[in-house]
């Protein structure tokens, strides 16, 4: 679970346009789908101006269907079941037939995948948790004030000059967390 180590002085949300992992470098896009909410995307490799992406928390009943966390455009008051609803039938909750469902929230597991339409949280200008799967390895990385820059997949990446957007401040060797501190004034 990456997680806010220090906060920023930057926080927005938006609507994620493809499937991430928690924690990866995002830029916004130009175009929004959701009305009020931009699209997000991961960071170009070399991107200065990006956020880290995380999870936002939910109130929902366990177990709650991947679809629940869908931005979708509008809401639909249905009359015959007298509650709102997002077109979605509440009676095939207990039948299965939903795909996937989670038990504990996306933003509470150690590295979870967060789909296409989901709502993210945009994080920028602090200090960031994060796991192994949000950055690339290598001893260099490991240096407390070592720089990082984004690299493929909006992974986080050891560089010493060029594109930096900051510098790692802590490394947890058991358990392969990097703390860095993102630059808000990299752009």
């Amino acid at each position: 679970m990456a997680f806010v180590a220090m906060g920023g002085p930057f926080v927005t949300g938006g609507v994620l346009g493809q499937d991430i992992t928690e924690g990866c470098a995002v830029s916004i896009s130009a175009s929004g789908l959701h009305y009020d909410l931009p699209t997000v995307l991961l960071a170009a490799s070399g991107a200065t101006n990006v956020f880290v992406a995380l999870a936002t928390p939910d109130q929902f009943a366990r177990p709650t269907w991947k679809g629940f966390f869908n931005r979708n455009s509008q809401t639909v008051f249905n009359t015959n079941e007298a509650q709102y609803t997002t077109g979605l039938n509440p009676y095939l909750i207990e039948s299965g037939q939903r795909g996937p469902a989670y038990l504990v929230g996306p933003s509470l597991l150690e590295e979870p995948t967060l789909y296409s339409g989901w709502m993210v949280q945009l994080h920028q200008g602090g200090a960031y948790t994060l796991t192994t799967g949000n950055y690339v390895d290598s001893a260099a990385i490991h240096n407390i004030g070592a720089k990082v820059q984004v690299g493929a997949n909006g992974k986080f990446q050891y560089h010493a000059s060029s594109n930096i957007v900051g510098w790692v401040r802590e490394y947890r060797a058991d358990n392969g967390h990097l703390t860095i501190v993102l630059d808000q004034r990299t752009v």
